[in-house]
């Protein structure tokens, strides 16, 4: 039996966003930002959830109302991790739209050690 998955575009949905994403950590606090980059969208985004990506095990971090959002990372997050975005269009949860994705680049820092002071 061969099971066909329908497009985003053929469900009637629009194609994501692709987001550029940057995250920056300074002890444990993590400092994510997110736009559509080069890509020209124009997409508006009312908010977006925050994943931690870890060995290819996807935790929520949290939500935030803008492009911007720092959090604190989980007791024991090695180094190496990856940050994921999941942005939505729509001011409402319920009624939210999945608009955009974007994934960091691998975070190199260990975020135990605070950096030292200047």
């Amino acid at each position: 039996m061969h099971v066909r998955h329908r497009s985003r575009a053929e469900a009637g949905h629009a194609e994501l966003a692709v987001l550029r994403v940057d995250a920056t950590a300074h002890g444990r606090r993590l400092t994510v930002h997110w736009d559509a980059g080069a890509t020209g969208d124009r997409t508006e985004f009312a908010h977006a959830r925050v994943f931690l990506v870890v060995d290819g095990i996807r935790s929520y971090l949290g939500v935030a109302d803008g492009p911007t959002v720092t959090l604190s990372l989980p007791d024991g997050t090695p180094g190496g991790y990856v940050v994921e975005v999941d942005a939505y269009s729509s001011g409402s949860w319920g009624g939210g739209h999945l608009s955009g994705r974007g994934r960091s680049r691998p975070e190199r820092q260990d975020p135990q050690v605070d950096p030292p002071h200047a």
